[in-house]
Order: C-alpha cells, then structure tokens, then sequence
C-alpha cells in the first residue's frame, strides 16, 4: 500500500512522462511536489521501486521507468495518434555540424501537441555526444527546437558561428555572447553578437528507455 505521498509521486511520474516522454530530475519532482531536497526525493522513489511501481537504470540522469500505476497498468501512459503533431526529422546531429545539416529533413518526429503552439515552427534530431550530459541531456535524446531568432539568455540555442552550427547555452555578457556547453574540457566560445546566428530554442527533449532484460 502507498503513502499519500508515494501516490503523489506516481501521480506526477506518470503525468510528466505522458507530457514530455522522459522520466523527470529529481530537481523537477523537488519543484513539482513541494519538496525540501533531492534526498526527500530519492526516499520516495525507493519506496515506489521497493514496492514494484518503478525501476530506475544506475548511473543515468531521467531514468526512471514506470512499471504499473495503481491500477497495475501503464494505460494511463498511452497516447492517441490524433493527439500528435509531426516536426521535420534531421536525423543525428554532435557537438558541431556544417551549416547544411538543416538544409535536408530526413523525415518526421511525433510530438505531443497539446503542449506547443500550433502558429509556431519546429525542427527535431538526435543528440549525439556527452556535451549536453551534465544537464541531463544524453546522447541519442531527441531534441525538439522552437524556429526562432530571437536570443533567451541561460537557454539551450541552436546557433552558428564561424561556419559551424551547435547547440549551446545563450550566456549574455554585455555585446558579447559566451556559448557553454557541459562538458568541463570544452572551452566556452565567446562572440560578439553580430557573429551569431540563431535558428532555435530547445524546448522539448525525448527519450526512449529501453527496458532491461535481465531479472
């Protein structure tokens, strides 16, 4: 039997993975359920994993995998196909690509469209490379970009400079602009704004847990 606040848990496990299809970070379910600290967080997912209503994969970010609900059922994860919307697929992209890469759409990605602006453009790839890792975003993720030229300080921008094209966070610094990734051994760029390039925003990030297979 679960505690008022292990169903609070799942409850918002299960909403967040039907919005965004990813588990959560435990700094997003702090936020979500009023929590004080991650330490709060990771108590109540062991008692949902003891109890058989999650599992979670060691030594990865997002990684929690819903096993049943309450009703002992994953129903309330299902998605209608009618609920979806579709956004040009550019298949695999890492840490820098030519600035071509967006010229040739090599299909489509399915999102939940009930959370993105119908008047708004997107485009999707891959995540290739651990240069997002340390913010949870891994490689082979799905990331969805909102078209856009207009720079949002502190957020994750598809831009080019120097005839490369990257995904990095937008950090203001006056005229100029420094362009971070998370991995420690890559050195922040800093340009002035005029040697910028913007084509988008990260606004949503998939990912596809494969269950294990051991017992």
């Amino acid at each position: 039997m679960l505690t008022k606040r292990q169903h609070e848990l799942l409850a918002f496990l299960v909403d967040y993975q039907k919005r965004n299809a990813l588990s959560p970070s435990y700094e997003e379910i702090c936020v979500g359920l009023n929590l004080r600290s991650k330490s709060a967080v990771h108590g109540l997912v062991n008692g949902l994993e003891k109890r058989g209503y999650c599992k979670r994969s060691p030594n990865r970010a997002r990684a929690i995998e819903i096993l049943k609900t309450v009703d002992h059922d994953v129903e309330a994860l299902s998605i209608s196909s009618t609920d979806l919307l579709s956004v040009p697929f550019f298949g695999s992209m890492g840490s820098v690509s030519s600035l071509d890469f967006l010229d040739h759409p090599q299909g489509f990605f399915r999102i939940l469209g009930e959370y993105f602006p119908q008047d708004s453009d997107f485009r999707a790839f891959e995540i290739q490379g651990d240069y997002l890792k340390d913010w949870g975003i891994l490689s082979g993720d799905k990331g969805v970009f909102k078209n856009t030229e207009e720079a949002i300080d502190g957020a994750l921008m598809l831009v080019s400079a120097d005839q490369k094209l990257m995904v990095r966070k937008w950090v203001n610094e006056g005229s100029k602009v420094t362009l971070k990734t998370a991995n420690k051994y890559m050195i922040p760029e800093v340009y002035s704004k005029e040697q910028i390039r913007i084509y988008g925003v990260l606004v949503f990030v998939s990912r596809i847990i494969t269950p294990s297979t051991s017992p």
